[in-house]
């Protein structure tokens, strides 16, 4: 009898992490067998890397832009590249992959009772359904996620006498993170420490503020431009929120409405460990409660407050919640934590894989403008031409298919690293719903090589006569100045050469 104990004792634990960590293998795995792809900045990560060029050579930049916002992920993505010499689509599939896997495997290391984690990202994935699609977008913003995730653990561990392997750690995670991330340093700092200021917990405040800092500082350092770093990163998080109408920014820029289901969630949860006799103020007055409140609450200003920020903190204090309950009722050795574990982990997998509404098919059926289509290929732009497009879902899509083409585009990944003059025209397309005579202060500066790429399901040939028009693929018209223009106006403007 004592045998078998000891033996259900050593296997039980390994068998609940085991579905652990094959739950988070067969998740990418079967949503890429569908096709699955990103829609945004994943794919223009990647396109950088096998385009080999610096930005200044892909977009028409603000003269002010000197280092890459996210370098270190674009290096990283390189190095992958070239000891693999994958193609594009792999280099895709590595970014999603890598990604999902790090932020979902951080809280493995944190937690004994590996069902709680299990249940906690249940309840995560009901709560707020944007969290499965962000961290499977392939984007560096998953890390920073993960980083958050892992201080969160890693500071709450320790009461006092923290080791110096900690600071260490924390150094080393938020330079790695900073330099893959540029623009999310001030809200490393100001969130996490405040958190634990605001907990009463000056002390560690106080420490984990200064080992954030050391890290922001080599991070900077290793851009080469340390002290621009600061006021390029600065001036883009400024810029991307100025915008005349909150509709004109971009939408993860946007405020939230509000997740009311999670109240509800913490709320039943606070009650039930009140009816059980184990509330204690701790519960909600400490740093990971407070983390998520207060990005709750700037989610108002800006969602990604809340769904990069403050669903972390949620998650974290969920798994906490769930540990307490699963050590406090339910035996180590017992076998009802291997069915609690097979039966969650079996729910989130069919949960995250189904392909309702063809969530993670439909990639199969978009189609992209390419140079080499014979349809329309002396349609898209010439060596050294610009395409101006007022969508950057243009540029995601036309990057990732032609890495390495020889021209740039006016509007990339952010409206704000936009020369004033084109932000200020594109502004007015926004403001205006997209209306035709908004866009001819972009018809005035197209030159022979350049193209106006519009999507619309009318044919702008009836309101932008000074361009002729091919719609080139479904509701997307590529327009260009008409032969006889070319001709007469051979360097037609130079202004964003």
């Amino acid at each position: 009898m004592g045998m078998e104990s000891t033996k259900n004792k050593s296997l039980v634990p390994l068998i609940v992490l085991i579905i652990s960590i094959i739950l988070i293998v067969f998740i990418p795995t079967k949503i890429l067998s569908y096709g699955y792809m990103p829609s945004d900045d994943a794919l223009r990560h990647c396109a950088k890397v096998i385009s080999k060029k610096p930005w200044s050579e892909i977009l028409v930049l603000r003269k002010d832009i000197l280092i890459d916002p996210h370098i270190g992920w674009h290096k990283l993505l390189g190095l992958f590249h070239k000891i693999t010499k994958c193609d594009i689509e792999e280099l895709l599939i590595f970014s999603i992959v890598f990604l999902f896997t790090i932020f979902t495997v951080v809280p493995i290391f944190f937690t004994k009772r590996h069902e709680a984690y299990l249940l906690a990202l249940f309840i995560a994935f009901i709560v707020e359904r944007e969290l499965l699609y962000r961290i499977l977008f392939g984007r560096p913003f998953i890390f920073s996620m993960a980083v958050i995730m892992f201080i969160l653990f890693l500071w709450t561990k320790y009461k006092e006498n923290i080791p110096k392997i900690v600071y260490i750690l924390t150094v080393l995670i938020i330079a790695i993170d900073i330099y893959i991330h540029t623009l999310s340093w001030f809200m490393h700092l100001i969130l996490l420490s405040g958190s634990f200021l605001l907990a009463k917990e000056y002390k560690k405040a106080v420490k984990l503020g200064i080992s954030i800092s050391i890290g922001i500082v080599i991070a900077a350092i290793l851009t080469t431009k340390p002290l621009y770093f600061f006021y390029q990163t600065i001036m883009l998080n400024t810029k991307c929120l100025n915008a005349e109408l909150t509709r004109m920014l971009v939408t993860e820029f946007q405020p939230a409405l509000g997740n009311t289901l999670l109240i509800t969630t913490i709320s039943i949860l606070l009650i039930w460990s009140f009816l059980r006799k184990d509330f204690n103020i701790k519960k909600v007055y400490n740093p990971v409660f407070i983390f998520m409140g207060i990005s709750w609450i700037l989610g108002f200003y800006v969602v990604r407050f809340w769904i990069d920020f403050g669903v972390v903190g949620f998650l974290v204090w969920l798994i906490k919640e769930f540990e307490e309950i699963c050590s406090k009722y339910i035996n180590e050795d017992s076998l009802k934590r291997v069915a609690i574990a097979f039966i969650t982990a079996f729910t989130i997998f069919l949960m995250t894989t189904s392909d309702i509404s063809s969530r993670w098919s439909a990639p199969l059926f978009k189609i992209r403008l390419h140079k080499d289509n014979k349809n329309y290929s002396d349609w898209m732009p010439q060596d050294g031409g610009i395409i101006y497009s007022a969508s950057m879902g243009i540029f995601y899509d036309t990057f990732y298919e032609n890495p390495k083409a020889n021209w740039r585009y006016v509007l990339g990944f952010e409206p704000s690293l936009m020369p004033e003059e084109d932000l200020k025209i594109y502004r007015n397309i926004q403001y205006t719903f997209g209306a035709f005579e908004a866009y001819k202060e972009w018809v005035k500066k197209l030159r022979p090589q350049d193209r106006l790429i519009i999507v619309t399901s009318k044919n702008p040939k009836d309101d932008i006569k000074e361009l002729e028009w091919k719609e080139a693929i479904p509701n997307v018209f590529i327009g260009r100045l008409p032969k006889e223009k070319k001709q007469e106006n051979p360097s037609n403007n130079t202004s964003n050469k």
